[in-house]
């Protein structure tokens, strides 16, 4: 499963606890304070690679658990993570025309299986 935004907030814990993440809701503040960022994405323990993060009322997370994994970082915080196979972002990735994530995502899924 990957949850983005509201879907984050749905996988955490205190929601359907699918993902050993506590998050803040709206944490980056209101609509008007929305923005677009660079962001650092790992896909592999060596490669990274910058992709366009859009932050709508978006969630941070509060606390991650020992078995999740950082895939991707704003300003040194996580703004996506996985755990086996679910993965959950404060950004849009589908607001961009970049499809990384999303491969990122297919590709974790298709190692579980």
């Amino acid at each position: 499963m990957y949850g983005t935004c509201a879907g984050m907030i749905v996988c955490s814990q205190g929601y359907l606890n699918l993902i050993d993440v506590t998050v803040e809701r709206n944490a980056y503040g209101s609509q008007l304070e929305s923005f677009e960022a660079e962001l650092e994405l790992r896909i592999t323990n060596s490669k990274l690679r910058m992709i366009e993060g859009i932050f709508i009322r978006a969630p941070k997370f509060k606390s991650i658990g020992k078995s999740i994994e950082v895939l991707a970082t704003h300003a040194d915080e996580p703004v996506l993570v996985r755990s086996g196979n679910v993965m959950v972002g404060s950004f849009h990735p589908e607001l961009t025309d970049d499809d990384m994530v999303y491969r990122l995502f297919l590709g974790s899924i298709s190692k579980i299986n």
